[in-house]
């Protein structure tokens, strides 16, 4: 009978031996698990709860969150818009503003606690990452920058890739 050794600190009453056929099949089922896994988080199924960051238009961030279940994981989403209103100081360490593109304008919000809000100025471009908080439909914004010409250029390449993703993950529903 094929054995299969493992090693137990002397003096221990644990068995040293497995059949073979045993070790084969244990292997075999780990096996199978582990690429049942691989294949759900490639096709986008359930068991896939890693960080997920989108580019989507504000439009578009808007429908996602009330088409999507709170089981899909974190997500980050990543717009950009013109500012359409001044920084209004909410409390100590909270101000909000508007942010709007050619799809509508959504509420943001920015917690100062470990660095500053830049200055926004009303009519300029921004990059807003942050996480959506469907039920108020507003972003907490975790990084606010201005946005260059070259930067909102590749970020409309990026807005088609996540939306190819947004749409084939609401098709799968």
């Amino acid at each position: 009978m094929n054995t299969h050794q493992f090693f137990s600190p002397p003096g221990s009453s644990l068995s040293t031996e497995l059949p073979q056929d045993q070790v084969h099949s244990e292997n075999k089922k780990k096996c199978t698990q582990r690429r049942t896994r691989a294949d759900q988080s490639r096709k986008g199924g359930t068991d896939d709860k890693s960080l997920c960051i989108l580019t989507l238009s504000i439009g578009d961030v808007k429908r996602w969150c009330h088409a999507q279940p709170d089981s899909t994981g974190p997500l980050l989403f990543e717009v950009f818009g013109i500012v359409d209103s001044a920084a209004q100081k909410e409390s100590d360490c909270s101000k909000f503003f508007i942010l709007r593109d050619e799809t509508g304008s959504i509420g943001c919000h920015f917690y100062e606690i470990d660095r500053h809000l830049p200055n926004l100025m009303r009519g300029q471009w921004h990059r807003c990452v942050g996480m959506l908080h469907s039920k108020r439909e507003e972003l907490q914004c975790l990084s606010v920058r201005q946005a260059g010409l070259e930067e909102r250029r590749a970020a409309h390449r990026r807005t088609v890739l996540s939306q190819r993703q947004y749409y084939s993950s609401l098709n799968e529903q």
